[in-house]
């Protein structure tokens, strides 16, 4: 019964070269407005957020490209 499915709250970053990549994905509790992504901030290299339970910081670096 879909009034009974709880929401999904999902946060993607699209990347350079145009691929997306989820990073968070989590079904709401039943009758409850969490988990739920808000208060996303991304400054640098680092992407913040919480979800009413916790705080997120993600830490993205570039690998060096190596040739085999």
């Amino acid at each position: 019964m879909p009034f009974l499915d709880p929401e999904t709250s999902v946060l993607t970053v699209e990347t350079n070269y145009g691929l997306p990549i989820t990073v968070y994905k989590a079904k709401r509790m039943f009758q409850e407005s969490w988990p739920q992504v808000r208060d996303v901030k991304s400054e640098g290299n680092q992407l913040t957020w919480e979800d009413g339970i916790n705080m997120y910081v993600l830490t993205v670096t570039r690998m060096d490209e190596k040739g085999e």
